[in-house]
């Protein structure tokens, strides 16, 4: 969801109150694309480390299916539930979009990013959002294990040194284990000549990813603020979650799509969870969300363009809408959960009233 504040900028011709106004909507120009099942290292905090996902990867025939079907595409994101360089047709799928001059954007633990990998680099990679939780080697390495701090600090300066001016970002988990970190993490980036930082909420599908959750207190907060004085002072821009549950407006219905690697489409990439339903924690309360409700059609068996103007995805928007009328815009944690009961979860899309996400407490 980082991406979206990101790709907002490349869009300012667009009135996004405009878009809230209507149930249909041009087909996308950017999109979210799944494009491995497996990973090169294993994140504390992936809630999708223990499931057997098996070694699927997005093959080139796949993507030029995938773009086909989406013809006013400009940006690709790879994301997922991988690393997108695990996948070995990876710089193919590269090739592929620089051909249909379309520009990519790659999500990565920046681990793969070694000489041989950026030697295959194209010009239409034109951003790279690194995930690093911690600045310090062993924090670093308890936290993404099978990751060697030293080597991705190396292969970032060499990134830097081959592609001096491409768009290079930092995004960071948030946990109780780097809350102490969040400073320096911005003093790492000034000193990489990484201009833009992002604290991100961890993901609780599970009960232990719930324990990780930062929540507000006031030890958290002035963790945040040096943060965010640090970066004032270093010219860092610097994208922070709040603590507590604050809605926010969600537009990935109307703009940025989400293709898993089996070709189903979703609204957006913070839906697309496996198994199905998923477990879904905030703060020791747990939701069954029903994820059927959220697959919208097949690219590789349906017409994207009648799925995408269809009545699910207007339902959709329709539902977004009128959540936002809501009142009131922040909430505390027991009131946000104590609302989160009271869904009914078997009304088509009515978990988008308290996603996590749009409520700020999630990715």
């Amino acid at each position: 969801m980082y991406l979206f504040s990101v790709f907002k900028k490349k869009i300012k011709q667009i009135s996004l109150n405009a878009i809230a106004l209507s149930d249909r909507f041009l087909l996308p120009r950017i999109v979210d694309i799944d494009s491995v099942w497996y990973c090169n290292i294993n994140c504390v905090m992936c809630s999708h480390k223990n499931i057997q996902l098996g070694h699927k990867e997005l093959t080139l025939a796949e993507f030029e299916r995938i773009l086909q079907a989406l013809p006013k595409l400009k940006y690709v994101n790879f994301i997922g539930l991988g690393e997108p360089l695990a996948n070995p047709h990876f710089f193919e799928l590269v090739d592929f979009a620089a051909s249909k001059k379309i520009k990519v954007i790659l999500t990565t633990n920046a681990t793969l990013l070694n000489e041989v990998n950026l030697s295959r680099f194209r010009d239409n990679i034109t951003q790279v959002i690194i995930s690093i939780d911690s600045p310090h080697k062993e924090n670093f390495e308890s936290l993404r294990q099978g990751a060697n701090f030293d080597s991705l600090m190396y292969n970032l300066k060499l990134l830097k040194q081959i592609r001096e001016k491409i768009d290079l970002r930092i995004q960071t988990v948030l946990m109780k284990q780097n809350l102490d970190d969040l400073a320096e993490l911005v003093r790492l980036a000034h000193s990489l000549g990484i201009r833009n930082v992002a604290f991100l909420h961890v993901l609780s599908l599970d009960q232990a990813n719930d324990q990780r959750l930062i929540l507000p207190s006031q030890g958290a907060q002035s963790s945040l603020e040096r943060a965010e004085t640090l970066a004032k002072e270093y010219g860092v821009e610097l994208l922070s979650r709040p603590l507590a549950p604050q809605m926010r407006t969600c537009r990935e219905p109307w703009l940025l799509p989400f293709i898993a690697l089996n070709g189903d489409i979703y609204p957006c990439c913070f839906i697309y969870r496996i198994p199905q339903p998923f477990t879904e924690w905030y703060a020791g309360t747990s939701l069954e969300v029903p994820l059927a409700q959220y697959k919208m059609g097949n690219i590789f068996q349906d017409s994207f363009k009648d799925i995408w103007n269809g009545p699910d995805f207007r339902l959709l928007r329709r539902t977004i809408r009128q959540a936002e009328k809501m009142k009131t815009k922040s909430l505390s944690v027991e009131e946000f959960n104590a609302l989160r009961k009271k869904v009914n979860l078997s009304e088509k899309f009515a978990y988008c009233r308290f996603c996590l996400w749009r409520w700020s407490v999630a990715c």
